[in-house]
């Protein structure tokens, strides 16, 4: 197996790390701009990468060298995942996908054994989590046994739907699939991409 597009969501504001810097991917974090952490390890079953990046960031990110095919589309503007997913779909095509956030840093071997556990499994997704020692502004994860059943985003404080937290490391085993049902789903918040995933595991085991 490697047919697996890693694709590295860098557009967004970066409101998190402000007033440091409101340009996430460029932040630089023990010596390398964080974008070149996201991918300091990528796993072998990844043939292409896909960064999306912002008016921002992509000269500088264009101009990095990168240790396998990567392609560049800018997101026009910060207007969420689900929108950055829908702007690289040309250049996607077939595949599976291992989605992360530019801001996300994790553990290094997380996205190998993420790759690992979907193929031993034959699941058509896998989605980490964590558990935040207190509320946190993020997703959080519903569960039925050890399936993820949805992703609830952000939720008010004591009403989340478990104790874990999303993190933006997803690996969708159809990656068409995926953005077809992007295309489909509605919202009046910020919360398409969720919505989305939460579709298929209606359907697919995750």
């Amino acid at each position: 197996m490697k047919n697996v597009v890693l694709i590295v969501l860098a557009g967004g504001e970066g409101k998190r790390f402000w007033p440091f810097t409101t340009n996430t991917a460029l932040f630089p974090f023990f010596g390398l701009p964080l974008f070149a952490q996201t991918i300091a390890n990528i796993p072998k079953e990844v043939s292409r990468m896909v960064i999306v990046t912002s008016r921002a960031n992509n000269a500088a990110i264009r101009s990095y060298r990168f240790p396998i095919e990567t392609a560049t589309v800018m997101q026009k503007e910060p207007t969420g995942m689900a929108d950055a997913l829908l702007a690289c779909r040309d250049v996607v095509c077939e595949g599976s996908l291992l989605i992360v956030n530019v801001d996300d840093v994790v553990d290094q071997t997380l996205l190998s054994q993420i790759v690992h556990s979907a193929i031993k499994s034959g699941a058509s997704g896998v989605i980490p989590g964590w558990k935040p020692a207190k509320h946190i502004s993020s997703g959080y994860l519903s569960f039925s046994g050890d399936r993820v059943t949805g992703i609830v985003e952000k939720p008010e404080e004591g009403k989340e739907p478990s104790p874990y937290a999303n993190i933006v490391c997803h690996y969708i085993s159809d990656g068409s699939e995926f953005i077809s049902e992007i295309t489909k789903t509605k919202s009046a918040s910020d919360d398409v991409y969720e919505k989305t995933l939460t579709s298929l595991m209606t359907r697919h085991a995750f």
